[in-house]
């Protein structure tokens, strides 16, 4: 019946966040943000006092070069942004707008979180050498990930306590509905976090 179809809509729409974005959308973006995430990162190095200069989609510094790859760009944490965001939506049943507001949250967190992981692998390499980016790489990218899944679980458990919404399913329903989604987000979440480790 109906419930039964509001139940299934989005864990089946959920796959769809999991397929890979058309090369011709997927790369201006990709372009964009790593143009962006080393403008700003140059930025915010001058508010410390650290001396460096975009070039290209890399960033000049005194004791080297440190390059944005498209891998670091940003796009793999807004993806994995867009799909947490979603998945905790429906985790905590928000109402429409509530998810909306969560989505644009985690869309936020995911770039502001990636732009973090830049300045501090753009500060390892002004303090110790360009070389020693690659030993602290994958550390910094884990905790990166980490608060980005925290912070988005917080935002929604924020929104949850402020919707009041009658319950939709049997609690025998929902638990294995959540169940259903849970095993489904490692399973979506997997190969695209993969990449964020792995980079």
């Amino acid at each position: 019946g109906t419930t039964l179809l509001r139940a299934e809509t989005f864990p089946v729409l959920f796959f769809l966040t999991a397929v890979p974005w058309p090369p011709r959308f997927e790369q201006p973006i990709t372009s964009a943000l790593m143009q962006s995430v080393a403008g700003a990162t140059v930025e915010l190095l001058h508010w410390f006092g650290i001396e460096a200069q975009t070039s290209g989609a890399a960033i000049a510094l005194r004791s080297g070069l440190v390059g944005i790859t498209e891998a670091c760009s940003g796009v793999r944490s807004l993806q994995a942004g867009i799909m947490f965001g979603l998945a905790m939506g429906e985790w905590f049943l928000l109402r429409p707008a509530r998810r909306v507001i969560l989505l644009i949250i985690a869309i936020a967190f995911a770039l502001l979180t990636n732009l973090i992981r830049t300045l501090a692998l753009s500060m390892q390499a002004e303090w110790h050498g360009a070389e020693s980016v690659e030993g602290v790489h994958d550390l910094i990218g884990n905790i990166v990930v980490t608060a980005l899944i925290v912070g988005i679980w917080l935002a929604g458990k924020i929104l949850s306590r402020r919707a009041i919404s009658p319950p939709q399913f049997s609690v025998a329903t929902m638990r294995e509905h959540f169940r259903r989604l849970w095993n489904m987000s490692i399973q979506v979440l997997r190969p695209t976090l993969r990449p964020i480790f792995l980079a």
